[in-house]
């Protein structure tokens, strides 16, 4: 593999985060491959094309397995460790299957859902069907958060980074908002293990059904796992003329699944958008476009 062979956002969003240790990680990364190939005897394909913030690449194991080979750039060392953390716990059920883990090279071995395609792909014209393969994974993979809490991400870290923001150009009054939500539903909520990045790219067809990839691995309120979906719902589904009722649907859906309410689950797709959006603002200035404005579709 050459750097050439990666794609042009995954660069970009790797150069914007973390500079001249994003460039030289990226300089290193076909040894670090390499090298991973022969310890874990694999044999790595060309990189997925729409990879974000990890490099991913489908790859083959000496026994044949499908297998997918994982590596975190040095940005966030807890991100990945707390994947294989999430992967591991669950164990295959709803999600893919953790095979290897390398905490120094930031890097996993998981298994492959195949056929792989997303729903987001295969519900575009059935966007309710979505929600309610959403739903019934949701329901299969809660769980209580974990008891030894090394090597998870904590929501509330997210919120109280958001703190942040007061002083700087972010619109003061959407953080004040989210952090008043927070406060109260958080508050309120039994910690429960999250898969974090629950949306319909990240739920894939396997075998005769459907599982999950890409989690974070997170400790917080449910009412969260269920924003990430709904946040990404809105983006997915651009602009229909029904979009407002499908949202309302979805929004009534994840509500009679979970036990909490509408309301509820609107106020936290708000504090859930604008949180994503100080991220953007924080960390990828150069990227951020007034993401805030997202977060008025929840009417909060």
């Amino acid at each position: 593999m050459t750097s050439t062979d990666l794609p042009d956002q995954f660069v970009k969003n790797i150069v914007s985060l973390s500079g001249d240790e994003g460039r030289a990680w990226l300089n290193r990364l076909p040894g670090s491959i390499s090298n991973l190939e022969a310890r874990w005897s694999i044999r790595v394909g060309r990189p997925f094309r729409n990879i974000n913030f990890n490099y991913t690449a489908p790859a083959e194991s000496a026994d044949g397995r499908s297998v997918v080979l994982k590596i975190a750039p040095p940005i966030n060392e807890t991100e990945i460790l707390a994947e294989a953390k999430y992967l591991r716990t669950i164990g295959g059920n709803g999600a893919v299957r953790l095979f290897e883990e390398s905490r120094q090279d930031r890097a996993l071995l998981i298994e492959r859902a195949l056929p792989g395609t997303t729903v987001a792909k295969t519900c575009r014209d059935q966007p309710l069907k979505a929600v309610e393969i959403a739903t019934d994974l949701l329901n299969r993979i809660r769980m209580q958060a974990p008891i030894d809490q090394a090597d998870v991400i904590r929501l509330d870290d997210w919120f109280e980074n958001l703190e942040r923001c007061f002083g700087t150009a972010f619109p003061s009054e959407y953080a004040a908002r989210a952090i008043a939500i927070y406060s109260r539903l958080g508050s309120a909520a039994s910690p429960q293990y999250l898969h974090g990045d629950l949306h319909a790219e990240n739920i894939v067809a396997f075998g005769d059904g459907f599982a999950l990839i890409d989690p974070k691995g997170m400790v917080g309120a449910l009412g969260f796992e269920v924003a990430v979906f709904l946040n990404n719902f809105h983006r997915w589904i651009g602009e229909r003329r029904d979009k407002l009722q499908l949202l309302t649907t979805a929004v009534r859906k994840f509500a009679d699944s979970t036990g909490l309410t509408e309301q509820a689950l609107r106020e936290w797709a708000f504090a859930h958008s604008i949180v994503v959006a100080w991220w953007i603002f924080d960390e990828m200035p150069e990227q951020y476009d007034d993401e805030v404005v997202q977060s008025d579709i929840w009417g909060i």
